[in-house]
């Protein structure tokens, strides 16, 4: 068992409309989370309490359309995660309208979508 400190505003967001966030989160990561005042506790195997952190990070890192900041190499290297770059001019296709089709993907078992604007190689 492993807890997070949070504050009231991360809370609201972790949690979600009816409790949306935190399924979405435990969906993905296999965790049992729960999210109380000014913490998350999460159970589960090492794996699954790994991947929980990881989807509360990226996920508070997102609210208000927040910038994420995380080892994408790092990621990339995982057995367990697929990335893919979107040109920007060809952003509009996988997203869709309003990202419903990211957010599709992110309802599969084990799934766990987000984006990220990176800045162009040189």
């Amino acid at each position: 068992m492993e807890r997070i400190a949070l504050n009231e505003a991360d809370v609201a967001y972790l949690v979600g409309k009816s409790g949306q966030t935190r399924q979405r989160l435990e969906r993905f990561s296999g965790a049992r989370l729960e999210i109380d005042k000014d913490i998350a506790v999460v159970e589960g195997t090492a794996h699954e309490r790994e991947n929980a952190k990881l989807a509360i990070s990226i996920t508070l890192q997102q609210r208000g359309g927040g910038q994420v900041t995380t080892d994408f190499d790092e990621l990339e290297e995982r057995e367990d995660v697929s990335t893919f770059d979107v040109p920007k001019e060809t952003v509009g296709f996988p997203l869709c309208s309003k990202g419903s089709t990211l957010r599709q993907m992110g309802t599969l078992p084990r799934g766990f979508t987000f984006s990220t604007n990176s800045p162009s190689p040189p």
